[in-house]
């Protein structure tokens, strides 16, 4: 059965690119530049975020690879989806500092040139470059993602995700917490990550097909990348400022959130205009608010001695306002067009 966009996986983007924000404009914003004592609210682990964003790339990359007809279209896909607004987000947030930047937002041309390939951290032991924007590090992690299920889409063993996605994970509990990694191996092949993407690609299944609703290998597996999570969360260094019991609850509400979302309970979300539109912007609203968020506050504080935590909207509207723009004036003016030229030119 056919089965239409999911309007809560929308809602769920949104969510989590507000919390991505949120922990950057109040904890490390605090930390990197200091804040008066007034600002007391916190919300530091905004970052978890980034790991629903994980869970929902699964989902929607595993269904994305199920209805292209060959990999020139899922790359032109992906590439067009990804790389206009990123280049786009990189020369606005390069601008910003050039004329406002501060302290530890310095960057080489070199820094900026190997950031136009997005996969600066894969090849950072050879070029030793630093991210434009610190929010760059997860975009190669979604791209050495693409690269992967692409390669299995190649070999036509999609069929088997179930057995591969179970050594994928196996091989991250065995390799990540004993430091193995084979010529940078763990990088390249997400093993920090596999059992959030290998848990979206399950939800996935669980959502698209009732016979998966009935197959106990199913839930067997996403309990098993739920403990998978746990084990290489709970093994991992845990920072002063964070807890690993508390990363570790809040992946089990997301696992909850999208067993939900894969038996249609989670449909009120995708009815919230909000959300919704927070969905709709979360790529570059992502991309573009930190670091010019961090120049917008620290100016506000500084200059105009506003030291009120009220004062974080003022950067959360600019880059929602810039965010939307891109969207609007940008993604659905030029994008839609540049996809159909390139898929027509290599057919």
């Amino acid at each position: 059965m056919e089965k239409k966009r999911i309007d809560s996986l929308d809602a769920l983007r949104g969510l989590a690119a507000l919390a991505v924000v949120l922990r950057h404009y109040t904890t490390i914003f605090s930390i990197d530049y200091g804040v008066p004592e007034s600002f007391k609210f916190e919300f530091k682990y905004g970052y978890l975020g980034v790991e629903l964003f994980f869970l929902i790339s699964g989902f929607v990359i595993f269904m994305t690879i199920e209805q292209v007809k060959s990999s020139k279209e899922f790359i032109i896909k992906r590439f067009v989806r990804l790389f206009p607004t990123y280049w786009l987000s990189i020369l606005i947030t390069t601008s910003a500092i050039l004329f406002f930047g501060l302290p530890k937002m310095q960057f080489s041309s070199k820094d900026f040139l190997v950031n136009l390939t997005m996969i600066q951290d894969v090849v950072n032991p050879i070029f030793h470059t630093k991210h434009i924007d610190g929010v760059y590090w997860s975009l190669a992690v979604e791209l050495l993602f693409y690269g992967f299920i692409l390669l299995l889409f190649k070999l036509k063993w999609l069929t088997h995700i179930k057995l591969i996605g179970f050594l994928w994970v196996l091989i991250s509990i065995i390799c990540i917490p004993n430091d193995i990694s084979v010529f940078m191996l763990g990088v390249i092949f997400n093993l920090k990550w596999s059992p959030l993407f290998f848990a979206g690609i399950l939800f996935y299944k669980l959502w698209k097909y009732d016979l998966e609703k009935m197959k106990l290998s199913t839930h067997i597996l996403i309990v098993f990348s739920l403990l998978a999570y746990f084990f290489l969360t709970l093994t991992k260094f845990e920072e002063e400022s964070k807890s690993n019991i508390v990363e570790c609850i809040v992946a089990t509400l997301f696992f909850i959130i999208f067993y939900l979302v894969a038996y249609q309970k989670l449909k009120f979300l995708g009815k919230n205009k909000v959300l919704l539109f927070l969905g709709k912007i979360s790529y570059p609203l992502y991309l573009i608010h930190q670091n010019i968020g961090y120049i917008v506050l620290f100016y506000l504080i500084q200059t105009l001695k506003f030291d009120y935590q009220i004062i974080i909207l003022i950067p959360i509207l600019i880059s929602i306002l810039l965010a939307t723009i891109i969207v609007f004036k940008f993604e659905a003016v030029y994008l839609d067009r540049l996809k159909k030229y390139l898929l027509n030119k290599f057919q």
